[in-house]
């Protein structure tokens, strides 16, 4: 697909009423990760959450990631290989957006994740559940 074919859009959901009220210009947990979607002539797209994904900003994540299947519902590809952190408040966002993808009938493919989030999901056992590639692989363990 060329460039022209593809519309980029940053979501930046998050703002700083959403997260307590925190003055203007502070570095907030939810404004650590930033989530680029790139739709796709069929109506799917591609998200690429870049950043870091941890309990205080689990809430704006999972507003993003449920605006983005909203707008979407062709289809969601998550590129999560720029994904530097990220715990079990954001592995659960995550399992919620499979179930609601399953729920609504969008495809969902995890596309790559980072040699973090792999470790995450082979330690919780998460990996097939999410369909998480790391390298082509959908595990090391094959």
């Amino acid at each position: 697909m060329s460039r022209h074919q593809a519309h980029r859009q940053s979501v930046s959901l998050v703002s700083p009423t959403a997260v307590g009220g925190q003055p203007p210009g502070s570095l907030s947990a939810a404004s650590r990760f930033t989530v680029e979607l790139t739709a796709k002539p069929d109506g799917s797209a591609r998200a690429a959450v870049v950043g870091e994904v941890d309990y205080d900003g689990a809430h704006a994540f999972r507003y993003a990631m449920a605006t983005a299947l909203n707008d979407h519902p062709a289809g969601l590809e998550l590129d999560l290989a720029g994904l530097a952190f990220c715990d079990c408040a954001g592995l659960n966002v995550l399992l919620w957006v499979r179930r609601r993808a399953a729920a609504t009938g969008c495809a969902l493919r995890v596309r790559s994740v980072s040699p973090r989030m792999s470790r995450l999901v082979d330690l919780t056992g998460t990996r097939e559940l999410l369909g998480a590639f790391v390298n082509g692989a959908a595990s090391r363990h094959e």
